[in-house]
């Protein structure tokens, strides 16, 4: 037996039911799906948001900041951005493609009146022809890259980083900034496999009110640090020991439990004291005798995680001890790593292991943009800094989104190395592949041709529209009936009766041009049930180059799987309860 409690204790509850074909569902999904569409693409449009009481402005074009900028109460909305955010989690790129090609796929599902467990059923064969498509040897729109080319990792950055307007990188910027990125990807590998590593080994620090051609990147940790002076560097003097190998190193130690004596480890601990006795004084005598060890076994220098007493402050500096608090858990793994040391996890009852302490080469204080920041530094450590400048504190956290993304894609690009036309033209050209394999999947399902017809001819449709939606400048829009690919060109420029008379163009990966596909025709005309490419949509496209945009294949295919599964799981629902009581 189950029952349903109001939250609302004292009145009744306030249920609010709301149906998937409710004009309200409509105009929202219209609206979000406008909303996303238009911050896509080199050419998208930034967004200002700022909540109705005022507090923070955001300016951005990302998925993941204006997600998380926005709250979203209709309940189709929520699924829709909750798995958005979950891929990005993953990811951290190829969100707008997944909330945009979700949102394409409700709407116009919608707009019909097909049995949506028809609708369902074809959506998933449609993804399945996909993805069997493009892992086949067939596929003529995944291109392999060779990670020991750096002119083609550094055309795969380039199309990731030229993706977001509001970080203003010009050619010389784009450049810099490629290169910048690349070294530090370079530089994090490891030269062994046997040490388990605790974050990414990059870390990133942004630096605003800075022209972006001062972007660099350091090996070892770039931290910030307050407690230093911002006016001028100090030379900071750390007691150093011998090491393992008989080098001078300093000797550090991590501790991630606050050293403030406010007895945080017994919180869930039952005890009973002497009226006589201080439960504080008693913790800062036991921290003090764990810091006499820390001393005795030659630590210079105490990193902590959390707060530390003045007394322990005093103690530390008397021994010559160096020490930072109020580090913050972000960074703590990038100190693992770049230290070696596991952190203390107990002050009162420490365990001194044998992996306890870390070794840093040199800690150098550095004042940059009128701020202080410590150098960690350690050769035998893959972690380096990568530090981002922009001369706008929203354009700085912008490109340290877009940065996050790009050196995720790489790591990716070297477990798979496969990459997909860009520009739209892998959506164009897996449209016409679907409606060349009709009949592959009449035969497996067993629909009317009519109506089955019809459903993957939608499904086609969202790809396409998903594939212009990068373009906000009003252009025609046109695909090659041989390939597939997407064409782009301004009104009045292209006569599709008279194809000789046209400009030569390239298509928008930059594959193609019009030597090569001169059989062009308007995107959204009328075609055939077996499309035209069907005949060369199989055969490997002899070019011997690699496209010039390019988009990468693990994340454009998760954020289509995604999008289809979100999409028919609301297609699935009939009803929304909301309890506002």
């Amino acid at each position: 037996m189950s029952r349903l409690l109001s939250k609302n204790i004292g009145g009744p509850a306030t249920l609010h039911i709301h149906h998937l074909d409710d004009a309200k569902t409509r105009t929202c999904l219209t609206q979000f799906r406008d909303l996303v569409g238009s911050c896509r693409g080199p050419s998208g449009k930034i967004k200002m948001i700022q909540n109705k009481v005022g507090g923070h402005l955001t300016l951005t074009s990302t998925s993941s900041r204006l997600l998380a900028a926005m709250s979203f109460s209709h309940p189709v909305l929520q699924m829709v951005v909750g798995s958005t955010q979950n891929h990005l989690a993953n990811f951290k790129d190829g969100g707008l493609l997944l909330c945009h090609f979700c949102l394409l796929l409700l709407e116009s599902s919608l707009d019909k009146t097909w049995n949506r467990r028809h609708v369902v059923a074809v959506y998933e064969n449609c993804l399945s022809k996909m993805e069997e498509y493009l892992s086949s040897s067939d596929c003529v729109c995944r291109f392999e890259v060779s990670i020991s080319s750096i002119d083609e990792m550094m055309s795969f950055l380039h199309c990731i980083l030229s993706s977001k307007p509001l970080c203003c990188l010009g050619d010389a910027g784009l450049d810099h900034l490629s290169k910048t990125i690349l070294r530090s990807f370079l530089h994090s590998i490891p030269e062994s496999t046997q040490r388990i590593y605790f974050s990414d080994r990059i870390y990133i620090q942004c630096m605003s009110n800075n022209v972006l051609l001062d972007s660099k990147f350091e090996k070892g940790i770039l931290m910030i640090c307050p407690e230093l002076s911002s006016i001028f560097e100090q030379n900071i003097e750390v007691k150093k020991t011998v090491d393992y190998v008989g080098v001078e190193k300093i000797k550090v130690a991590l501790v991630n439990v606050s050293m403030s004596g406010d007895a945080e480890e017994l919180m869930d601990v039952h005890y009973e004291a002497d009226r006589d006795v201080d439960v504080n004084e008693s913790m800062l005598s036991a921290i003090l005798n764990t810091c006499e060890g820390l001393v005795q076994r030659g630590v210079g220098m105490v990193l902590s995680q959390k707060v530390i007493h003045p007394r322990i402050k005093a103690y530390l500096r008397s021994c010559g001890v160096f020490f930072l608090d109020r580090i913050g858990a972000l960074l703590m793994p990038y100190l693992r790593d770049v230290t070696g040391a596991t952190p203390l996890s107990s002050v009162v009852i420490p365990d001194f292991g044998s992996s306890s302490f870390g070794w840093l080469d040199d800690a150098v204080h550095c004042v940059l943009s009128g701020k202080s920041y410590l150098h960690l530094t350690n050769t035998d450590s893959p972690v380096v800094s990568l530090v981002l400048c922009s001369p706008l504190e929203e354009a700085c956290s912008e490109l340290q989104c877009l940065c996050s993304s790009a050196l995720l894609s790489l790591k990716r690009l070297v477990h798979s190395g496969s990459v997909l036309c860009g520009g739209g033209c892998w959506q164009t050209h897996l449209a016409a592949v679907l409606r060349s394999q009709m009949d592959d999947i009449s035969n497996i399902m067993n629909l009317p041709t009519l109506q089955l017809t019809n459903i993957v001819e939608n499904f086609a449709r969202c790809l396409e529209k998903s594939a212009t939606s990068l373009n906000h400048d009003q252009e025609m829009h046109m695909v090659d009936k041989s390939q597939g690919h997407l064409w782009k060109t301004t009104y009045g420029t292209f006569d599709q009766n008279s194809p000789t008379k046209n400009p030569v163009m390239k298509c928008s990966c930059s594959l193609l041009s019009t030597h090569q596909s001169d059989d062009l025709r308007l995107l959204g005309d009328k075609v055939s049930e077996k499309s035209d490419c069907d005949s060369t949509c199989t055969s490997n496209l002899n070019i011997g180059k690699n496209p010039q945009i390019v988009d990468s294949l693990a994340v454009a295919l998760s954020a289509v799987q995604t999008a289809v599964y979100t999409a028919n799981s609301i297609l699935m629902t009939h009803q929304y309860i909301q309890d506002e009581g």
